[in-house]
C-alpha cells in the first residue's frame, strides 16, 4: 500500500478510532487531548484536555457527537463540529494508585468504553472491575443507571448487544448482563490470562480473545464454550469480526 498521511502527536497514543461515515480520525493521547483529523488532508480539531488521560472514546450513530471517557473517572459528550463539551458526568469510577517497586502507580479510573448501537447507552469499566452504565439523554445530558460489580480484576473489554452487555477481565473472567432488568446472567471463569477484546457474532454467541493467544466461541445460553480458534504464538491484544 501507499502511505497517504502521517503525523506525530508527540505522546503515547491511548485510543484511535475511523468515523463510520467519512474520513476522519479521531485519537486521543495519555495528555488527554481528543485529535480529530481529516485524512488526507490533514485539518485538525482538538477537544481539550482537563488534565487527564483520555483512555477511550466511542463515536454516536449520529455521526456528530463523541462520548470520551477519562482516567478520572468522568465522561464527557463532545460535540465534533464544535470542538464544544456538550456535557459530562463523575462515573464514580475513580483514580486509584498502587505501590509498585516503591513507586506510586496510577490506574486509571475510566479504562473502557462500550457503547450500544442505539446510542442511548453505554457502560465504562474500570481496574478494580466494578462497572457503571449510562443514558445519554435527548439534551444531551448523561445519567448513571447502574453500577455493576464483575467480581473480578481490571475490566479490559466491554461489549454491547440488543440484550446482554458482556465484560472481560484481565484475571480471565467473563461476567454478562441482561441489559433489561441489569441482572447478572453469568460469571464464568474462561482462562487463566486476561479477556481483552469481546465481540458478538449473534444474540446467543460472543467471541473472545486472550492473552493466552485463543479466540474462543461461546454459547451466553448455556455458558459452553462451543470452539477455540488456536495458532497464535503470542498474545492477542485487539480482534476484529466481520459477518460479510
Amino acid at each position: 500500500g501507499k502511505l497517504v498521511w502521517e503525523y506525530e502527536l508527540g505522546s503515547d497514543l491511548e485510543w484511535s478510532s475511523w468515523h463510520h461515515q467519512s474520513n476522519v480520525l479521531c485519537s486521543s493521547t495519555i495528555t488527554g487531548e481528543i485529535w480529530i483529523f481529516k485524512i488526507p488532508s490533514g485539518q485538525c480539531r482538538v477537544l481539550e484536555s482537563h488534565g487527564y488521560s483520555c483512555t477511550s472514546g466511542k463515536l454516536l450513530p449520529n455521526g456528530l457527537h463523541l462520548l470520551a471517557g477519562y482516567s478520572d473517572g468522568i465522561c464527557k459528550l463532545w460535540d465534533l463540529k464544535s470542538a464544544h463539551c456538550l456535557s459530562s458526568i463523575s462515573t464514580n469510577l475513580l483514580v486509584t494508585m498502587e505501590t509498585d517497586d516503591n513507586h506510586d502507580v496510577s490506574k486509571p479510573g475510566v479504562q473502557v468504553m462500550d457503547l450500544h448501537s442505539g446510542g442511548c447507552l453505554a457502560a465504562v469499566g474500570d481496574c478494580n472491575g466494578s462497572v457503571t452504565t449510562l443514558v445519554l439523554q435527548d439534551n444531551n445530558n448523561m445519567k448513571i443507571v447502574d453500577s455493576l460489580t464483575s467480581g473480578a480484576d481490571s475490566i479490559e473489554s466491554l461489549s454491547f448487544n440488543s440484550q446482554y452487555l458482556a465484560a472481560g477481565s484481565l484475571d480471565g473472567k467473563l461476567t454478562i448482563w441482561d441489559i433489561n432488568t441489569h441482572k447478572l446472567r453469568f460469571n464464568i471463569e474462561l482462562n487463566s490470562t486476561g479477556i481483552i477484546s469481546l465481540q458478538w457474532v449473534s444474540t446467543d454467541s460472543l467471541l473472545s480473545a486472550c492473552l493466552d493467544g485463543v479466540i474462543r466461541l461461546l454459547n451466553v445460553k448455556t455458558g459452553i464454550i462451543e470452539r477455540c480458534f488456536t495458532g497464535h504464538r503470542d498474545y492477542i491484544l485487539s480482534m476484529s469480526f466481520s459477518t460479510g
